[in-house]
């Protein structure tokens, strides 16, 4: 907690010119707030707001009622404080407080309603979320909003969806609250435990090991974590792609493009290769697809005129662990552990694909890769100025070419605002990083979405239509007995 005075409510013209940061009318400031001690992620724009945004849709059976929604809504306000409050900026340090909202009302300052023609659904639903995924927050109001989208042509399905604020936390840990809030339309069954999505088919440890190889192991993976952080200032860029912005083009506009369809497919696919996981599977896909695409697309935007031998991903892999059932809650913050993992992009069969990626992964697990980099951001963002530290996290973020997400979610099916949810998805502004590839599972469903700046890939759906074909490639693989 951080105490505001009436002296520091005496912003002078100046001091606003050269801080772009917005600083709400004085009565604002003259309160306690809590500080953003972790990853702080509040960003003053002069003309669009708050930004970057998280954009998740509920895929609901019916409409549901105002009243209904309310009452979720409110539960999940209880569990995130910031969900009734609003940044405020402390003039000249620019340090972010939160700050409660007077007379916070729900169903007038965040929910608000959409009705689109219904005669291309998914169509007109990517559309939108494209324009979502860009639109800002204004200042002194609350940095989230729910829109009830329903269709014209089709009045029974609704969809949900939720756009936040990335200050208020990370895309998976506001994911776990949703999910906390809703309910299960059935009671949990052992068949749908035991089908986690994430597990793997088999140990990738392989048997016969001396525990003393695998403590010397385990040391040098550790050893190698704090290696490759402490090397990210001087770590290489990855080579200039159509796919890699920058300038006047990362404000170009956004699209989206999203699929679902069973997750058995990916279930049958890790069972290619013995130890790997649906998450080995999904990354091994994006690198084939990106490859492909790289290769339609040489020399397109003042990109390479050859596709290079890889690309760097920004792939979340660290707390929270998961989503927790449904009805139970968990902390929600700015916890997430980001890695950077190399995606090999060399024509290979797609199971020798699969296997070089899961040997990656597991690397990057078994560092800890994800887990140091939240004690570093944690570090820097308390010795380094606000300012300062952004632009370090943005100096990092942009060595890298596209952003990967894997969420899982309930095994079975529930409702939200008392209206069946048929289908999960998320999906982040693809700003720092021009092209964002995410993955949510759930009921027994997948759904990966592309998000993109239109300036490195006009439409996402080229590239989604890519990582499909790279799934049915491993489908095709023989499964190896071991």
């Amino acid at each position: 907690m951080g105490e505001i005075d009436d002296n520091d409510a005496k912003v002078e013209a100046k001091d606003a010119a050269e801080d772009p940061a917005v600083v709400v009318a004085a009565e604002n400031l003259k309160a306690d707030g809590e500080d953003m001690p972790d990853f702080s992620r509040c960003r003053p724009g002069p003309a669009l707001g708050f930004k970057p945004n998280i954009v998740a849709t509920l895929q609901l059976a019916s409409v549901p009622s105002t009243a209904a929604l309310v009452e979720d809504l409110a539960k999940a306000v209880e569990q995130n404080q910031r969900m009734c409050s609003t940044p405020v900026f402390k003039p000249g340090s620019g340090q972010p407080y939160w700050r409660a909202l007077p007379n916070f009302n729900i169903e007038r300052d965040v929910i608000t309603t959409l009705e689109l023609p219904g005669e291309d659904r998914a169509a007109e639903l990517h559309a939108f979320l494209g324009t979502e995924l860009d639109a800002g927050f204004p200042a002194g109001a609350p940095q989230w909003e729910v829109t009830v989208v329903t269709y014209a042509a089709a009045p029974g399905p609704a969809d949900l969806v939720f756009r936040i604020n990335h200050c208020i936390g990370d895309g998976t840990s506001l994911f776990a609250l949703l999910m906390s809030v809703a309910k299960p339309l059935s009671p949990p069954s052992a068949a749908a435990a035991a089908a986690d999505p994430s597990s793997t088919s088999a140990s990738g440890s392989g048997g016969g090991g001396s525990r003393g190889a695998g403590a010397a192991k385990t040391a040098l993976m550790r050893a190698s974590g704090v290696a490759k952080l402490s090397a990210l200032p001087v770590r290489r860029r990855d080579a200039r792609t159509v796919l890699i912005v920058r300038g006047e083009a990362v404000a170009a506009s956004k699209a989206l493009a999203a699929h679902t369809f069973p997750l058995d497919r990916l279930r049958a696919c890790r069972d290619r290769d013995p130890g790997c996981t649906v998450n080995d599977v999904f990354m091994s896909c994006v690198a084939g697809a990106v490859r492909r695409y790289l290769d339609a697309h040489k020399g397109d935007g003042g990109g390479a005129a050859r596709t290079p031998k890889s690309v760097t991903g920004v792939m979340l892999i660290g707390a929270p662990k998961g989503v927790p059932p449904p009805g139970r809650s968990q902390e929600v913050a700015n916890s997430f552990s980001p890695a950077l993992v190399t995606l090999p992009l060399k024509d290979k069969p797609p199971q020798e694909r699969l296997r070089d990626m899961h040997k990656r992964l597991n690397w990057v697990k078994g560092a800890k890769e994800g887990l140091l980099a939240v004690y570093l951001n944690s570090m820097l963002y308390r010795v380094l100025p606000l300012r300062l530290f952004i632009s370090f996290i943005s100096f990092i973020t942009h060595k890298a070419t596209l952003f990967v997400s894997n969420v899982k979610g309930p095994a079975e099916r529930i409702s939200f605002a008392h209206a069946p949810v048929t289908g999960i998805f998320n999906c982040v502004n693809p700003q720092l990083l021009s092209v964002v590839a995410s993955m949510t599972t759930y009921a027994g469903a997948a759904t990966i979405a592309v998000s993109a700046n239109t300036a490195a890939m006009p439409k996402p759906q080229d590239l989604l239509d890519l990582i499909m074909e790279e799934i049915a490639a491993l489908e095709q693989v023989q499964v190896t007995v071991q």
